[in-house]
C-alpha cells in the first residue's frame, strides 16, 4: 500500500477517534484540501461512518457474529444423541451406539414386557400390574411375537375377542370380561363353543351347547327351537336362556283349564323341592278363562292369584310356544336336558314331572 494510502488512513482513524470524543477535525482538511467542510465532513464523515462503520461494523457484526452465534452456538447448542443415556436417540443405532441401541432382544419403554425384561430391569414395561414373559399364561400385552414361551403359535391367544381354554378374567380381561363367559366354569355359555371352550361346550351339535346349535325340532330327542315371549312386567324371556341350566322346565298353563289351575296351586311346593338345584323353569299362559289369547293384565292377575314368584311367568299373545313345540294350548310340560334337548313333552303330565325332573339332575 502506498504511503499516501497509509496517511489517509490513519488520519480517518485518528479523525474517527476525535469525533469520539466531541473534538472536530475538518477544518483542517477543509484549508488543506480546499474543498469546504462540505467536502471533509461528507467525503471523510461518510466514508467512515458509510464505509467504515458499516463495512467495518457490518462484517463484524453480521458475518463476524452471525457466523459465531448463528452457525457457531446452532452448531453447538443443536441437541445431539448422547451415546451410554439409556435412549436410543434419532441417529443412533446398534452400529454407532450398541449400549443404547442393541441388535437385538427387548425394547425397554415400548409398553410390551419382553422376554429378558422383567419389573427389576425394567419397570415401565413390566411393572407389578403388568404382565410377565416366562410365567407361562398367554396375558394381555403378550402374543406370540413378543413372548413366545407363553404364547405358543397353537395356544390362545389374548386380545382376540374368545374367550379360550386357558384364558380367564385374571390373565385375559380383554377375552373373558368379569360379567362375560368363563371357560371351565362347566356352562357352555353365550360366546362359548366347542372350538373355544370344548371344557364347557363338548356335548356335540346334539347337546350341550349353549346358545344351542341346530337342526331344531320339537320331538323328544330334537334340540328345542327357540321363541321369545314377554313376562308379566313387559321384560322379554327366551326359551334359549334355558340352556345355561343342566335342567330346563316349561309348564304351559290355561285359565280355563282345572289341571292346570290344580298344578299352579302346587307350583311353589314342587319348586321349594328343587331350591338350589341347576333348574331353569318358565311358567307360561297360553290363554285366558275365556279361550282368548292372554294379555298383560290377565299375567299379573294369574301370577298374583297363585302367589308365583320363583319363575318368570310369561304370556303366549299369539300362541308361538304351541306352533313352534306342536302343543295344544293346556296342560303342557316340556323338561330338557343341557343344550335344550327335549327330553320328555306331555300333556296331562303333572305326576311324572318331578320324577323326571329328579332322574336328569342326578345324571
Amino acid at each position: 500500500m502506498s504511503a499516501w494510502k497509509w496517511t489517509r488512513v490513519y488520519g480517518v482513524v485518528l479523525c474517527v477517534s476525535l469525533l469520539s470524543l466531541g473534538v472536530a477535525c475538518g477544518d483542517t482538511e477543509e484549508e488543506d484540501t480546499g474543498g469546504g467542510q462540505d467536502t471533509a465532513n461528507n467525503a471523510g464523515n461518510n466514508d467512515v461512518n458509510n464505509d467504515g462503520n458499516n463495512d467495518t461494523n457490518n462484517d463484524v457484526n453480521n458475518d463476524g457474529n452471525n457466523d459465531v452465534n448463528n452457525d457457531g452456538n446452532n452448531d453447538v447448542n443443536n441437541d445431539a444423541p448422547v451415546c451410554g443415556d439409556g435412549v436410543c436417540d434419532d441417529g443412533e443405532d446398534s452400529a454407532n451406539c450398541e449400549q443404547d441401541c442393541p441388535a437385538q432382544g427387548p425394547v425397554c419403554g415400548d409398553d410390551v414386557c419382553e422376554e429378558g425384561e422383567d419389573a427389576d430391569n425394567c419397570a415401565v414395561d413390566c411393572g407389578p400390574d403388568g404382565p410377565e414373559c416366562g410365567n407361562g399364561v398367554c396375558e394381555e400385552g403378550e402374543d406370540t411375537d413378543n413372548c413366545e414361551q407363553d404364547c405358543p403359535a397353537d395356544g390362545p391367544e389374548c386380545g382376540n375377542g374368545v374367550c379360550e381354554e386357558g384364558e380367564d378374567t385374571n390373565n385375559c380381561a380383554a377375552d373373558c370380561p368379569a360379567e362375560g363367559p368363563e371357560c371351565g366354569n362347566g356352562v357352555c355359555e353365550e360366546g362359548e363353543d366347542a372350538a373355544s371352550c370344548s371344557e364347557d361346550c363338548d356335548g356335540g351339535m346334539m347337546g350341550g351347547l349353549c346358545p344351542p346349535e341346530g337342526p331344531f325340532g320339537n320331538a323328544e330327542g330334537d334340540v328345542a327351537p327357540d321363541v321369545v315371549l314377554m313376562d308379566c312386567d313387559g321384560n322379554p324371556h327366551s326359551v334359549r336362556d334355558l340352556c345355561a341350566n343342566k335342567v330346563g322346565w316349561i309348564f304351559e298353563f290355561a285359565a280355563w283349564c282345572p289341571p292346570c289351575r290344580t298344578f299352579a296351586r302346587g307350583f311353589e311346593s314342587l319348586m321349594a323341592d328343587f331350591e338350589g338345584e341347576d333348574l331353569g323353569v318358565l311358567f307360561v299362559i297360553s290363554s285366558d278363562e275365556g279361550f282368548s289369547a292372554p294379555d298383560a293384565n290377565d299375567c299379573s292377575a294369574i301370577r298374583d292369584a297363585y302367589g308365583i314368584t320363583s319363575a318368570p311367568v310369561l304370556y303366549d299373545a299369539n300362541g308361538a310356544l304351541q306352533r313352534e313345540f306342536g302343543v295344544p294350548a293346556n296342560d303342557i310340560n316340556i323338561i330338557m336336558s343341557e343344550g335344550n334337548v327335549i327330553e320328555f313333552k306331555r300333556q296331562y303330565s303333572a305326576r311324572d314331572v318331578p320324577g323326571e325332573l329328579r332322574r336328569l339332575l342326578d345324571e
